[in-house]
């Protein structure tokens, strides 16, 4: 839990330096100001422990706005690593060429420098006449280029150049302590945004959030970190959404080794056997594929279905759950599943299928509250491929008898409440 005041090394670190502590999402607000301002006098330099999302945060920013991000990793830079010596005329003068990847005039872009000071002390002079003359080697930064810089605190656990007490860098850099908070880091999970930098549009897994409601203390193991163990951090725990999506793709059981391994190579063999325990304590046995693609009248998955329906307590309300989350993560043609859809929601009980609707809504949802323009255009297209079922009818019917049932029962309690009590 990265909020919570958990290890003495980053307790005192803020205070001792007198600098801001914020949440992520203050910080990229204020960098976020800065670009939109154009305001490239005082470069925010971003410190945090390491995984916390800082990068991500400032790719997003560049996303939203058109900009592309330049990302220079410090500790690389040697001394030709910004530059290289070419011959520029007859008398043996040399001028310096940047690297091609370096903002060109009139370009929008974010010079993003993380781990400051994991660099050589060279590399750091380097980046510093870039914040100082906002240029390098005769290279100037083009007008809408904004510089930002990462780093993580100078203590003993990082092996880093320590800059902190230097005063020519502090009077150029705005240092904000950042933090990434679970319901913060939430609202982003729950985004097709949060799988960006892994090439596709998907929010993280189902099984991480939920996973996570009940554990957010796990979003960053600071002690397993300080211990030299793996860790899960936010970084971390991007991965093993990834690592979900593909072993579900492969159809790889939660029983299996190769599960718990694939994700216990980035968290740790302790958080990921967390992990995979609550998933195989609370999976559904059906999965929601096969219900939109085999649920037919005359069937065995039918009779599997209404069989775990009569079984009080059993897993046919999560089953409903979980088949309106895979819906809107998955996306399928409505067109293709609608008839078996209709058919398993009009199976329903009465109330079930008032709260499938409810749940249907909710998944369309991104993590800011609003529906997302492809989620409003999907939800249309389905709507429309289920009013073609003879069934439809039927459920439109239920649901709102369920719903009028609901709201007779609220005004029959006000209604039986003695006001003078």
């Amino acid at each position: 839990m990265t909020e919570a005041k958990t290890a003495t090394a980053a307790e005192t670190y803020w205070d001792k330096y007198s600098i801001p502590r914020v949440s992520l999402t203050e910080a990229l607000w204020q960098i976020e100001l800065s670009l939109t301002a154009n305001q490239t006098r005082g470069v925010f330099c971003l410190i945090s422990e390491a995984g916390e999302g800082k990068s991500q945060g400032v790719h997003g920013i560049a996303r939203k706005h058109g900009y592309r991000v330049v990302d220079v990793r410090t500790a690389q830079l040697t001394h030709i690593g910004a530059g290289v010596p070419q011959r520029a005329d007859e008398q043996g003068h040399f001028k310096i060429a940047v690297p091609d990847d370096f903002p060109r005039p009139g370009e929008k872009a974010i010079m993003f420098f993380d781990e400051f000071n994991q660099g050589q002390p060279h590399a750091i002079a380097l980046v510093f006449k870039m914040l100082e003359d906002r240029g390098l080697y005769g290279y100037k930064l083009p007008d809408d280029c904004l510089v930002v810089i990462g780093m993580n605190p100078g203590n003993s656990a990082y092996n880093v150049t320590k800059i902190e007490g230097n005063p020519a860098i502090n009077r150029r850099v705005k240092k904000l302590y950042v933090y990434n908070e679970y319901n913060s880091w939430k609202k982003h999970a729950l985004t097709e945004d949060f799988h960006h930098s892994d090439g596709m549009k998907k929010p993280c897994h189902p099984w991480v959030i939920k996973f996570l409601n009940t554990t957010p203390q796990m979003l960053y193991t600071v002690k397993d970190r300080d211990g030299n163990k793996q860790f899960a951090c936010p970084a971390t725990w991007q991965t093993a959404s990834l690592d979900l999506y593909n072993l579900e793709e492969a159809k790889v059981s939660p029983s299996d080794d190769k599960f718990v391994n694939r994700l216990a190579s980035s968290l740790n063999t302790v958080n990921a056997s967390q992990l995979v325990e609550f998933i195989r304590n609370n999976e559904v046995r059906i999965a929601p594929d096969e219900i939109l693609l085999k649920y037919k009248k005359s069937s065995k998955l039918r009779d599997r279905v209404l069989q775990l329906r009569s079984e009080p307590g059993g897993d046919y309300p999560r089953l409903v759950e979980t088949l309106a989350l895979f819906i809107f993560g998955d996306r399928p043609d409505p067109d293709k599943i609608a008839d078996q859809l209709a058919l398993f929601w009009h199976d329903m009980p009465e109330e079930l299928a008032q709260a499938f609707y409810q749940q249907l809504g909710a998944a369309a949802k991104d993590g800011t509250g609003g529906t997302t323009k492809e989620n409003v255009t999907y939800m249309t297209k389905m709507t429309v491929a289920l009013q073609q079922s003879p069934l439809w009818d039927e459920i439109n019917t239920r649901i709102n008898s369920a719903h009028d049932s609901f709201e007779r029962g609220l005004k029959g309690q006000a209604a039986s409440r003695d006001p003078m009590q």
